[in-house]
């Protein structure tokens, strides 16, 4: 994640399972590897730097606590100084070459707030003017006068922001490639689920009176969050808002940003409580009077396309149409037959083989496919290294033997999700066209 001005020492991250990693600092010149973090709690750590002046480090970790902070080690006497701390997750910093600023970003329920603090000169922390998205990058000048930062939002692109220590913050214009596409901005909401938890989403709600068939659409991961960023499903879910149909993006149990224990919470044996969230959004759907309640549908990618398959097949009634990108069908062929250098850490939150092949059958949607009369559309890479095909291959065969309403649509040179920007016109296009037909038949489709 760096090195030192000279190339002699390194810095790296080394993954030990799925939410816990350990901070190296490895010195070609001695030949010699620390661990600078400690193995007495599980931490996950985002970011780290050198200090300008190398005797120390910079770390953005959540060791000890439930929130990633940004901390300070000492490399001679390696204690640690807590810098930036907050009920949220620090997720990004940047230290001036002259090491007098720094800055630093808060995940705060999705969005970042960015801030600047100059240290000698007693001034409070500076909150910068930004839009509300996601922060992707941030970087001072040679000179130690401005910061440089990518952001994107829900409804715009990533764009590069400049801020100087003043808190002045002016966007560099990138000229406008086209007409504009007819988004929405999202609106937070938080519903209760099954135990009393509130689960927070991002409803895009399309122009207009309503009311309106609904897509809950879920993100993979799980150990990830649905950000207010124009990058990943969100250009789906505003394509999907502009043809009439509200979309309900979800935070389930098991997202990150929302605390350590938070993302435990859908662990092994834990794993359809998640489900249960998703049908808690139906539940919640249903009292408002801006929803059609019989037209609403799931989609899902990777992880995600797992949900979407239990859904149908844990929850049938709730649904009108669904999606499943590159989802799991089977956690025991999938566990078979998934990376081998990625095996280890998915046995960390799904449960192995070896000691857990009974819950992995048992939590598996192709085991419960006769439970299924949504219609389902799926969408597979012919070469994913992580969900292989077989997993789409076997749900569709099982649902086309009973004579359920099944699509398959295999991209030959795709691998885990869609990359090349012609795939993904095609593949998104045909998705929203699918759930357009299903959810609201009073659209016609040209």
């Amino acid at each position: 994640v760096d090195l030192s001005k000279d190339r002699s020492r390194a810095l790296v991250v080394r993954v030990v399972t799925n939410l816990d990693a350990e901070l190296l600092l490895i010195d070609r010149a001695a030949g010699t590897t620390t661990t600078l973090t400690s193995r007495d709690d599980e931490c996950w750590i985002l970011g780290a730097a050198f200090d300008p002046d190398e005797r120390s480090v910079w770390a953005l970790t959540n060791h000890g606590r439930e929130f990633v902070r940004l901390e300070r080690l000492d490399l001679e006497s390696m204690k640690r100084t807590p810098v930036v701390e907050a009920d949220w997750d620090v997720e990004a910093f940047a230290v001036s070459p002259d090491g007098e600023s720094l800055a630093w970003s808060v995940n705060r329920n999705g969005w970042s707030e960015v801030f600047i603090r100059t240290h000698g000169g007693g001034r409070p922390d500076i909150r910068l003017d930004v839009p509300m998205g996601t922060v992707d990058r941030m970087e001072w000048s040679p000179d130690s006068t401005v910061l440089a930062f990518g952001m994107s939002t829900a409804t715009e692109p990533s764009r590069v922001f400049v801020a100087d220590h003043a808190g002045t913050v002016e966007p560099i214009a990138l000229p406008v490639a086209g007409p504009e596409p007819p988004v929405v901005e999202p609106e937070l909401v938080h519903f209760p689920t099954f135990d009393g938890l509130d689960i927070p989403a991002f409803l895009f709600r399309p122009i207009g009176e309503g009311p309106f068939p609904v897509l809950v659409e879920i993100h993979g991961g799980p150990e990830s969050q649905r950000r207010l960023q124009y990058s990943s499903a969100v250009p789906t879910d505003q394509l999907v808002q502009s043809l009439g149909v509200a979309v309900l993006s979800l935070n389930v149990r098991g997202s990150t940003g929302y605390g350590k224990t938070f993302s435990h919470l859908d662990d092994k044996g834990l794993r359809l409580d998640a489900v249960r969230d998703v049908a808690a959004a139906v539940d919640w759907l249903r009292t408002r009077d801006d929803v059609r309640a019989d037209r609403i549908g799931v989609m899902g990618q990777s992880y995600g396309g797992f949900m979407t398959l239990a859904s149908i097949c844990f929850h049938p009634d709730l649904w009108a149409a669904a999606v499943d990108v590159v989802g799991i069908a089977n956690f025991v062929t999938f566990m078979e037959r998934t990376g081998s250098w990625r095996r280890a850490h998915r046995a960390e939150e799904y449960g192995s083989l070896e000691e857990d092949r009974a819950l992995l059958e048992r939590i598996s949607p192709l085991n419960h496919v006769g439970a299924i009369t949504t219609p389902l559309f799926v969408i597979h890479g012919r070469n994913d290294p992580r969900v292989p095909l077989h997993e789409a291959e076997q749900i569709v065969a099982a649902l086309s033997e009973r004579k359920q309403q099944v699509e398959l649509r295999v991209f030959d040179n795709e691998g885990h999700g869609l990359s090349k920007r012609e795939n993904r016109i095609a593949g998104y296009a045909e998705a929203a066209l699918f759930l357009v037909n299903h959810l609201d038949p009073h659209v016609t489709s040209s």
